[in-house]
């Protein structure tokens, strides 16, 4: 079954239940659909997060899975429409660790990892990793050991918003219709459009990974 249709029906279900059973909500979510280079839009819209909330519990987090670029259209909707529906969001990416590197910039392409509540109570602070995190992966040990300086600030994606104070009459009109086009919903969604170009530059990037022929066979 469509991931969309089961989210749904049992959205539905719990929807119908007088009181709701919270040994039936979740307190953690992994939402990952990536592949191909790109998501399933019906997967990121505000009526999809709706559903899933449902299944959460209050004070429960959803991760979600994103491949992209920092800056794109892309990763702004996606943030945008999730800290629509949720109270707070956090963003960490996977990138080499360079002590040296401060942050990402808006055209590098990498995995990130959105982390989202709905409960105004959770900080959503992350403990500091122990031994036995890392189950004997030296990958583990990298990634935890560095999680503070994976962290995406939210100003990252967005970049700097102009002051609407500042703008004319009809800046603030276009800057508010973009705003509009970035909250993705089943009526307006433009995310599959805005990844085209990550995907292909997504899958040049795999088959310097492994030769054309392994991804033709296999």
């Amino acid at each position: 079954m469509d991931a969309r249709k089961y989210i749904t029906k049992r959205a539905e279900l719990m929807k119908g239940m007088r009181p709701v059973k919270e040994s039936l909500r979740y307190d953690y979510i992994v939402h990952d659909c990536f592949s191909g280079g790109m998501v399933p839009t019906h997967l990121f819209s505000v009526e999809f997060w709706e559903d899933l909330k449902v299944l959460m519990k209050t004070d429960g987090i959803l991760a979600v899975n994103f491949a992209g670029k920092v800056g794109s259209k892309a990763s702004r909707a996606i943030l945008k429409t999730l800290e629509y529906s949720f109270d707070k969001c956090r963003i960490f990416h996977d990138q080499m660790y360079d002590p040296e590197k401060k942050r990402t910039t808006d055209d590098e392409f990498l995995n990130m990892v959105f982390f989202c509540t709905q409960s105004p109570e959770i900080s959503m602070d992350f403990r500091n990793a122990v031994p036995s995190d890392f189950l004997n992966s030296y990958l583990r040990q990298h990634v935890f050991s560095t999680f503070d300086w994976r962290e995406v600030k939210p100003e990252e994606v967005v970049g700097t918003l102009p002051d609407k104070d500042k703008m004319t009459p009809q800046e603030r009109t276009i800057q508010e219709d973009e705003e509009k086009f970035l909250l993705l919903t089943d009526q307006q969604n433009m995310l599959g459009f805005w990844q085209k170009e990550s995907a292909i530059e997504h899958w040049t990037l795999m088959r310097s990974v492994l030769s054309d022929a392994n991804w033709e066979a296999y």
